[in-house]
């Protein structure tokens, strides 16, 4: 894959490469020169996958742990049930 620098020297990710590698907008990257190219790693451990998968202790099902999903409660579930014949 070939990518052009901007004006400004500016390179843009590819957009498959951020999904696989979780990299979002804000994420600190280190720089280096490696063997005639530039190497990017990012500062802070990120998770390669966005999501992480728990299971509930009482219940063993499966939900997702992470902090951008908001929660929902029992009430907003069994108000979402009622909607189903």
């Amino acid at each position: 894959m070939t990518i052009t620098l901007s004006s400004k020297c500016q390179v843009v990710i590819p957009r498959r490469f951020r999904r696989r590698l979780g990299l979002e907008p804000g994420l600190k990257l280190e720089v280096s020169l490696k063997d005639g190219g530039v190497l990017m790693r990012p500062v802070q451990p990120h998770k390669l996958h966005r999501y992480k998968i728990k299971r509930d202790k009482k219940t063993g099902l499966p939900y997702v742990a992470d902090a951008r999903v908001p929660k929902v409660t029992a009430k907003e579930v069994a108000a979402a049930l009622e909607e189903f014949p």
